[in-house]
């Protein structure tokens, strides 16, 4: 395999590693935040079961023992509206699910950190994001019942999975990534055109369409001054402005600088195996030379 080097290396190091980085941060950042967006929605909606409800419906029904503990929470799961969104899991205070929602029956060996910490927090909540014993990712709720003498009878556990909501928000990711990337790539275009019409517009507000002898670079010396000076009716306003914009040229004007310099020092560099650096400096004194005769006007 043909090593890359040269030109083709800085140009990949110096310009395609800055697009890269550019488009995978928007991509993560907006990522992250479409992954918030969604765990707070789910979060929301198991939060909404949760509350003096449910402590009010287990004293209905009872739950003062363990027979009447697991009643209650059989009527709980009955008359709970949202078994299509969620599943719920009766579980007692030595943490046994005794009931599930879906009708099968719940492995010991599932991992409950949500419930240890809901049983021993002074809320009597709390939220985990992880996987089942199946593999299966999820979001958990538990929330503490406890009894009429105020010792815990159990807790109420609800689960939704993450499965499909990862698979929506890794295909939400993959279009902004598409996205930022197109924006990226037609932003030089787009700046171009924004740049016309910029251009063409002032010399319209300026009188200067019907007679414009000067054009290229020299349009920003003929067209922009005149248009700085009528800016405002104050004058350290405008000069201000004036300052501002032609410090603005001045810093694209170097930016430019270094592409032109760096594709023509690499290529001779490459070509004639000479040091880089030493390269560029010729070349730089070289074309500081030759600008000098067109500067001067003698050229």
């Amino acid at each position: 395999m043909k090593k890359i080097g040269g030109i083709t290396k800085r140009w990949l190091k110096d310009i395609f590693s800055v697009i890269l980085v550019l488009v995978l941060s928007v991509s993560v950042a907006a990522c992250l935040f479409i992954r918030t967006y969604y765990y707070t929605s789910i979060k929301n909606v198991l939060e909404t079961n949760s509350g003096e409800l449910i402590t009010t419906f287990f004293n209905i029904y009872g739950a003062n023992s363990e027979d009447g503990f697991a009643i209650a929470g059989r009527e709980f799961i009955e008359n709970c509206g949202m078994l299509d969104l969620m599943e719920i899991w009766i579980i007692d205070n030595s943490g046994n699910v005794l009931l599930s929602s879906s009708g099968f029956e719940v492995s010991p060996q599932q991992n409950m950190p949500d419930f240890i910490e809901a049983m021993n927090s002074a809320s009597g909540k709390a939220t985990w994001v992880g996987k089942l014993s199946t593999g299966e990712k999820i979001m958990a709720m538990t929330e503490s019942v406890m009894n009429t003498d105020g010792t815990a009878a159990g807790a109420i556990r609800y689960i939704v999975s993450l499965e499909d909501v990862d698979s929506q928000i890794g295909f939400s990711c993959l279009i902004i990534g598409l996205i930022a990337a197109v924006i990226i790539a037609v932003s030089d275009a787009a700046v171009s055109i924004l740049s016309g019409v910029v251009m063409f517009s002032t010399m319209g507000g300026v009188g200067m369409l019907d007679d414009m002898s000067a054009s290229g670079i020299a349009t920003a010396f003929i067209i922009y001054p005149q248009t700085i000076v009528n800016l405002t009716n104050v004058g350290w306003v405008n000069a201000l402005f004036g300052v501002i914009f032609y410090l603005m040229l001045v810093t694209l004007a170097v930016d430019s600088a270094f592409s032109i310099v760096e594709g023509v020092s690499a290529s001779v560099a490459d070509k004639f195996k000479t040091n880089p650096k030493k390269t560029t400096q010729v070349i730089c004194l070289m074309a500081g030379a030759i600008s000098l005769i067109y500067a001067t006007r003698s050229g």
